[in-house]
């Protein structure tokens, strides 16, 4: 640990670098180590984390999402799935983004799906943590992706995915009933499919606290 994490001296004491947090041992590695290009990368790193963990410069960074370049963007997505483990996301400022339907459209239609993906994970962190509005809102977030790009399959079997999980986490199927029973119901045929055959799998392995969960999930996946 010391040869990863050099200590430092404080009051003629010994502390390790990990005490100085992830940023600041970064930070005193740069000096150690690195020189020419890799010092310069590393900082330019560690600067983009610095700004993107400040509340402050967040919302900048989601509202410039769809246009920014990809380390912009995989660095965004990534920090609010980092803050949202932490509990450190400032979910209100996210929040407002969500229920802006042209920035939610033009977000989830540009993004590469292992951001996307990365997105989601955070997003359905602070679900789980936040519960009330974040229930019943998000997995309708994902089911109007779904609709809305109806024309692009491979997009609209993810954000199917997400509706999914989403609604499973919030203990409802109101988001999949709207699909199932939209107009376009019959685009998410092999998808019920698919997902019917996981809730099968999953009711024996689960606590029966969760029993009743899944079985109402199963019970919608038809079409």
């Amino acid at each position: 640990m010391t040869i990863l994490f050099p200590t430092k001296q404080s009051n003629d004491k010994p502390v390790f670098g990990f005490d100085c947090g992830c940023i600041g041992t970064a930070r005193k590695l740069i000096n150690i180590g690195y020189q020419g290009k890799q010092k310069g990368l590393l900082t330019a790193l560690i600067e983009s984390t610095e700004k993107l963990t400040n509340e402050s410069q967040i919302e900048t960074f989601l509202k410039r999402l769809p246009e920014g370049n990809q380390g912009d963007q995989i660095l965004t997505v990534r920090s609010i799935h980092i803050l949202a483990g932490m509990n450190r996301v400032p979910e209100q400022i996210i929040w407002n983004c969500l229920i802006d339907k042209e920035w939610v459209k033009k977000v989830f239609s540009q993004l590469k799906d292992l951001y996307a993906e990365n997105l989601f994970d955070g997003l359905h962190e602070i679900q789980i943590r936040t519960k009330g509005k974040w229930d019943e809102q998000l997995p309708h977030v994902y089911a109007f992706l779904c609709e809305e790009l109806h024309d692009n399959k491979e997009k609209q079997k993810l954000y199917f995915s997400f509706t999914v999980i989403s609604s499973l986490a919030a203990d409802s199927i109101s988001a999949i009933d709207r699909l199932l029973n939209g107009k376009n119901r019959f685009d998410y045929q092999d998808e019920v499919i698919h997902w019917r055959k996981k809730n099968e799998i999953a009711i024996p392995r689960v606590s029966e606290l969760n029993h009743a969960r899944f079985r109402g999930m199963l019970a919608n996946l038809y079409i």
